[in-house]
């Protein structure tokens, strides 16, 4: 391939939602022995060749934030160990998980002390002034996760370069870690002065919400949720609640939401619950111009899908919280989606030529209702949203393997209608009800499931049937995500952040349209190379200076909430 092999390592400080401040950096260049101790005052000009050289890191996004910083280019090829590790460790056990001493260790290779590192993270992450011993003890850690990573290079080398095939797809992995550093170092805009009054606010706002939509229900006791009193409230509304095997009920978000379709009259207090206990507005990671950026972490779950913090990022928390995401004056933000990716992406692994079709007519649920006979074929969304919003249920439920029992809560039939409607669907998709049973048949006899790029899920077990299910679709949703990701950075576009299947778009108000159009086209051929020339579309909503992101299920729950500071 040409090029050096360099390992690298960087030491920064950031705290959350800042980009970050390099305090140094350690290289090792394994074809010709050359090593770089940098301190940061040293830092000037980028001492490598970024296009031809080959970069090995653990964690590589970290690195290429402090390249970013420094107004270095980014490294055109990297294998990232930290990724590779993911991917060879994946749905199987770790012997202290997924950060550098893990990976050694699970290659039976000797470390610094977790506690030593501790120690000197803390130090950097305390920030300067460094003594010259402290300088001397930095610079040596940093060198020192230089020489574990060639180490676990060295140890980790067959799972690597055992095809040239399989070398191209860690490269394609190392790759998204650069469109990772990218979208990072952009962050999301964020109305600081509404976000300022908020949390200014925010016991007002919980005592003032508590206070409003608590008197229908008579379950909190101050500030908190009283389970004595809820379940009071359940027996004398004569509710069918959900228990656990404990035989307490059961009280996460999917419970309350699959009661709210039965029972309409509980959804205020299902958006009071959800608000209260997941919205902490102080740990929105913000930066100090106004940007709301957090690790992405990406390939960090099973299906490699990103997995960002909950709390720290802006997408995590309630709906409502994304109305705070506003575009600088004379800009705009665009989200952008694939199409019933999903479904998109069964109908193309399955070769069901039919839900194709479906899929490519630009409405597979409202198809699903047609080719089921449930609705006359002149039928819309507009003209039968009920029926079509079913079909959507119905559509998700095969795909995610779900049980009729389950279904038939969904939507508020009885489990001998909804064990009919995906009888129906199997009957309107059969080559992909055939390719579902061989999915899980396949898996259950020990063959590794393994994506078009590579990614691969141990199992064993204990693994649960429907993570054999969701996992093909779902994994293959990532690549595809990622390589529009990819596309999108390496063609100059400033991408936000990926939330789920989507992209968060920022660009000048005069020049949004076009990038929209760029990026519509990135996510197309994304899916055509992933699917194997099957594409997928890409909807979009723009929102232009001084507008805010808007999503329909936060609004009321916003505008109450302004209302309740007076904004």
């Amino acid at each position: 391939m040409g090029g050096r092999v360099i390992v690298l390592d960087t030491e920064f400080m950031a705290p959350p939602g800042h980009r970050p401040t390099p305090v140094c950096l350690c290289a090792w260049d394994l074809t010709s022995g050359e090593t770089w101790r940098l301190w940061h005052d040293e830092l000037h000009t980028c001492p490598f060749d970024t296009e031809n050289d080959i970069f090995i890191c653990f964690f590589a996004s970290a690195e290429w934030s402090v390249f970013l910083v420094l107004g270095w280019p980014l490294p055109r090829r990297c294998i990232d160990l930290y990724v590779e590790h993911r991917r060879i460790t994946n749905g199987g056990p770790t012997i202290s998980g997924n950060g550098l001493l893990g990976a050694l260790s699970s290659f039976g290779l000797g470390s610094i002390a977790p506690a030593e590192k501790q120690r000197l993270r803390d130090r950097i992450m305390s920030g300067p002034p460094y003594d010259a011993d402290e300088k001397q003890e930095i610079l040596d850690y940093c060198w020192s996760d230089v020489a574990a990573t060639a180490r676990l290079l060295e140890a980790m080398e067959p799972h690597l370069a055992s095809s040239p095939i399989v070398w191209g797809q860690c490269l394609l992995r190392g790759r998204y870690m650069r469109a990772v550093a990218e979208m990072e170092h952009t962050g999301i805009p964020v109305d600081m002065s509404t976000l300022t009054a908020m949390r200014e606010r925010w016991e007002d706002i919980k005592r003032g919400l508590i206070d409003e939509t608590d008197t229908a229900y008579g379950v909190y006791e101050g500030p908190h949720f009283r389970e004595e009193l809820f379940e009071r409230f359940v027996l004398k509304n004569g509710y069918a609640w959900p228990t656990l095997d404990s035989g307490k009920m059961a009280l996460d978000q999917q419970t309350f939401k699959d009661m709210c379709r039965l029972h309409p009259e509980l959804e205020g207090l299902r958006q009071l619950r959800h608000t209260l206990g997941e919205m902490r507005l102080a740990d929105i990671s913000i930066g100090p111009d106004g940007r709301n950026r957090t690790l992405l972490s990406a390939f960090k779950t099973i299906t490699s899908r990103n997995a960002p913090s909950s709390s720290r990022f802006i997408f995590g928390p309630s709906t409502w919280l994304r109305f705070l995401i506003k575009p600088g004056e004379g800009r705009a933000i665009a989200y952008c989606d694939f199409k019933s990716q999903e479904i998109g992406i069964a109908a193309s692994v399955s070769g069901d030529t039919a839900l194709m079709r479906d899929v490519q007519a630009g409405d597979p649920y409202l198809s699903f209702a047609k080719r089921a006979g449930l609705v006359p074929e002149d039928a819309t969304k507009q003209s039968h949203p009920v029926i079509r919003d079913a079909m959507k249920s119905t559509t998700l439920a095969v795909g995610y393997g779900m049980v009729a029992e389950t279904l038939a809560l969904r939507l508020g039939k009885s489990v001998s209608e909804a064990i009919h409607l995906l009888r129906l669907y199997d009957e309107a998709y059969p080559n992909f009800a055939k390719w579902r049973m061989e999915n899980l048949d396949r898996a259950l006899l020990g063959l590794t499931p393994t994506t078009r790029f590579g990614w691969t899920l141990r199992t064993n077990e204990n693994t649960k049937p429907n993570t054999l299910r969701n996992w093909p679709i779902q994994s293959t949703g990532s690549e595809m995500l990622r390589l529009a990701c990819c596309l999108a950075t390496e063609r100059g576009l400033m991408v936000c952040a990926p939330i789920h299947d989507a992209l968060l778009l920022e660009d000048n108000i005069e020049d949004i349209e076009h990038s929209v159009l760029v990026l519509q086209d990135c996510m197309r051929e994304a899916s055509s190379i992933v699917l194997g020339n099957f594409t997928l579309d890409a909807d979009s909503k723009v929102f232009s200076f001084p507008s805010h992101y808007y999503d329909a299920r936060g609004a009321e729950m916003y505008t109450h909430i302004l209302k309740l500071i007076n904004l």
